[in-house]
């Protein structure tokens, strides 16, 4: 029988891009996608819809679809919804945490053993650091509103999985890039400055790591189906990002004014 996979945000920028590659494999996987559509939904996607079940909801708010999760109707939650622009998080804390919390929350605290569950954290949880990260000794310390909301999910992850003996993995995640962005962030910034011929672009030192939304949705892809979920207790992480050496702002700058 397919499995059957709830993405969650799965009409946004990372969801879309998962959504497709799910599609792909349509005939291990019977998918459902649950999205405020903020964004409403990208072409190619819209041209995918018979290949999947769409659900035009806000999970902060308990509804129907929370019910199907009770009773164990799903195999995987791809838990991508979330509120990501940190200014917009600055600005409006509480619908932030809404957004990133409550509604993570509510994925958990209706789950049955039954379902596993792939929570989009990232990796500003960690505190900045001026040497090579070290997973044992590295600190989860945010420095913006937007960690906060990520890690306190990662917090009730732990508690919940302990509780209801749930398999989870949280995926701190480097910075996605890729075509279908939602928010402009740092490359789409770039881009509108250059051809506005108006450069204002801050401390140019940070150091990122760019992963590609399609190797994003390639890794979740292989996770569900090679069934990871069967060597984790309760929670686990898992840093995803590309493994080269990260890129500083300037450089990015210079490679796309060149």
């Amino acid at each position: 029988m397919k499995k059957k996979i709830l993405i969650t945000g799965g009409a946004g920028f990372i969801g879309s891009a998962l959504s497709k590659n799910i599609i792909n494999h349509n005939k291990l996987f019977e998918l459902t996608i649950a999205d405020r559509l903020d964004f409403g939904i990208s072409p190619e996607l819209k041209n995918l819809k018979k290949y999947f079940k769409l659900i035009n909801t806000d999970l902060s708010i308990l509804s129907n679809i929370h019910n199907q999760i009770k009773k164990g109707y799903f195999d995987f939650i791809i838990n991508l919804a979330s509120l990501t622009h940190i200014p917009t998080c600055i600005l409006f804390p509480d619908f932030a945490y809404k957004c990133n919390t409550i509604l993570l929350l509510n994925l958990l605290d209706n789950m049955t053993s039954k379902t596993k569950l792939v929570n989009f954290s990232t990796s500003s949880t960690y505190a900045p650091e001026n040497k090579r990260h070290d997973e044992k000794k590295s600190k989860l310390e945010p420095i913006d509103f937007y960690g906060w909301t990520k890690k306190h999910g990662e917090d009730l992850t732990n508690f919940y999985a302990k509780r209801k003996k749930l398999k989870i993995i949280n995926i701190r995640l480097a910075n996605a890039a890729g075509q279908g962005e939602t928010n402009t962030k740092l490359l789409g910034t770039i881009i509108q400055q250059l051809k506005s011929s108006t450069i204002k672009l801050g401390n140019l030192t940070p150091k990122r790591d760019f992963i590609h939304v399609d190797d994003i949705a390639w890794v979740i892809t292989k996770i569900i189906s090679r069934n990871i979920f069967k060597n984790i207790d309760n929670s686990d992480y898992l840093n995803l990002g590309t493994g080269y050496t990260p890129i500083s702002v300037k450089e990015i700058y210079d490679k796309i004014a060149d």
